[in-house]
């Protein structure tokens, strides 16, 4: 093997060695838990659709989707004419889909 080759080949490895280590760190940066933003609601506090979204983790059309399945209970509605749900609602739709997870009836 050449000379030339070999430092081509070590420099590729280094290359690829430091790219596999940016993706650890970007993957645990993301997967670390992000206290500035976890905000802790009362199970009184009532949530937008944006807020209800991101405590269920999903997006706001995934919250719609639920609506209409019911898998979220019907909100109520503010002085404006725009859904509020309690937390206390939310939790326990989020428990349930997680106990169906666990557990799917057959």
């Amino acid at each position: 093997m050449k000379e030339e080759t070999r430092i081509a080949v070590v420099e590729i490895g280094l290359l690829r060695e430091t790219i596999r280590e940016i993706l650890r760190e970007e993957l645990d940066r993301r997967d670390a838990p992000n206290h500035s933003t976890d905000i802790e609601y009362k199970d009184t506090d009532q949530l937008s659709i944006s807020q209800a979204a991101e405590y269920l983790g999903v997006s706001t059309k995934t919250v719609g989707n639920y609506r209409q399945q019911h898998k979220i209970p019907e909100p109520e509605y503010n002085l404006s004419g725009k859904p509020r749900w309690r937390v206390a609602q939310l939790k326990e739709a989020r428990n349930g889909r997680k106990a169906k997870l666990k557990f799917p009836v057959s």
